[in-house]
C-alpha cells in the first residue's frame, strides 16, 4: 500500500504494538498516523516548532511520544 503524504522527508517511522497503525514524523513539523489497512490517516497533529524526528507508541498503542528538532517532547492520544 502507498500512502501520500506530501513532499516532505519522513523521520521517525514507527509501528503501533498490534502492527495496524503507523506513525511518522514529517518536516513539515507534523506528526502523523494511518491505518495500515484502510490508509485512512486517523492522526494529524501540528505541535512541534520544527521537524519531528522520531516517533514512539506505548505500549497499549493509545499513546505516541514524538521528539523535534525543537528539542521538545509530547505525548498525544491517539483516538
Amino acid at each position: 500500500m502507498s500512502i501520500p503524504v506530501g513532499f516532505d522527508t519522513l523521520y521517525g517511522i514507527s509501528w503501533s504494538p498490534d502492527n495496524k497503525k503507523v506513525a511518522v514524523g514529517l518536516s513539515d513539523s507534523t506528526l502523523r498516523a494511518f491505518d495500515i489497512s484502510t490508509g485512512e490517516q486517523v492522526l494529524f497533529k501540528d505541535h512541534h516548532d520544527d521537524w519531528v524526528l522520531d516517533t514512539v507508541w506505548n505500549n497499549k498503542g493509545d499513546h505516541l511520544v514524538s521528539v523535534g528538532r525543537d528539542m521538545a517532547v509530547k505525548l498525544t492520544e491517539v483516538a
